[in-house]
């Protein structure tokens, strides 16, 4: 058999053999734009939609992803300028920390600017903050240890920074005086030496209301002092004494009520109730007894006397 001969366009293919047998390839049927029928009788999607559908969400996700960036950033941003507030306050606090001085007194830890111990001259506190030698007493955590009243050092602190030290109570304005001379503070035990007092109580203010405030005058110091906690109520016109420390008021106009207050813990306390409201009365205490005298009722002067126990 001769060999058949096909042409390929560009010159003859020389083949041996029968001629092969031709397949024709499926190819897609139009039914209308962009769709085609395909060999298993299915119809083609067009490519254009579904490219179209993961741009919209490939756009979406990366929308998504910027905005969570910059929220990220924002937070960052803020926690950096935190820290960096932090850092300069802490550098700050270790710059002070170069300047303090670490007390225990009688078991009661302070920390002390060496500036504040430093003040009002000389005196013990002055000089163990310069240290101008090794402290024996100085233990293994930095502190110095001094074998002191705690509760009083809080007052010698206040006294030495220049604020107001509260010597209404004797207890522990004696205790203040010891404490005082202990540290060679001249003018603080000046200050504490038990001395005469003058309380103003109630009254009426400019407008003629009763007023709640309760002062000290210190006569050595030529100061008013008014305390934290006035009086439970205003009050005018009532009997007032003294005993064992504390203050005794009863009565008042329109008031009935006997209250007692307590220097030392700057509380006020109710301690009875007289039988009717009494004004301009005199009011004394003798042999742990507080008796009350005279003044005026509510239907005139009164001739009675009322006592009680302290």
């Amino acid at each position: 058999a001769l060999p058949t001969f096909r042409h390929t366009g560009s010159g003859l293919l020389l083949m041996s053999g029968p001629p092969p047998i031709l397949t024709p390839m499926a190819s897609p049927v139009i039914h209308g734009p962009g769709r085609g029928l395909l060999s298993d009788g299915t119809v083609e999607r067009p490519r254009s939609a579904s490219l179209h559908a993961m741009v919209d969400q490939l756009s979406t996700a990366l929308h998504l992803l910027t905005a969570a960036y910059e929220q990220a950033q924002v937070r960052l941003d803020r926690r950096r300028h935190s820290f960096q507030l932090g850092l300069q306050d802490t550098v700050a606090i270790n710059g002070q920390q170069a300047d303090v001085t670490y007390l225990d007194v009688g078991g009661t830890g302070f920390h002390v600017g060496a500036h504040v111990l430093q003040r009002k001259g000389d005196h013990f506190l002055s000089a163990l903050a310069s240290h101008p030698f090794g402290s024996e007493a100085e233990e293994e955590d930095g502190y110095v240890f001094l074998d002191r009243d705690s509760a009083c050092f809080g007052s010698v602190l206040r006294y030495l920074r220049g604020d107001e030290t509260d010597l209404s109570c004797p207890t522990m304005r004696r205790a203040l005086w010891r404490e005082a001379r202990f540290y060679s503070l001249l003018e603080l035990c000046g200050l504490a030496q038990p001395q005469a007092c003058v309380f103003a109580i109630g009254g009426r203010g400019a407008r003629g209301s009763f007023v709640h405030s309760l002062e000290v005058y210190w006569p050595r110091t030529g100061r008013w002092i008014r305390t934290a906690l006035p009086i439970p109520e205003g009050r005018s016109r009532f009997g007032c004494c003294s005993h064992e420390g504390r203050i005794l008021i009863a009565g008042g106009m329109g008031n009935a009520s006997v209250d007692a207050y307590d220097p030392c813990s700057g509380r006020w306390t109710h301690v009875a109730n007289l039988p009717c409201s009494l004004h301009s009365c005199c009011l004394h205490a003798l042999d742990g007894r507080l008796f009350v005298i005279g003044g005026v009722a509510p239907d005139g002067p009164s001739h009675g006397v009322f006592a009680w126990d302290l």
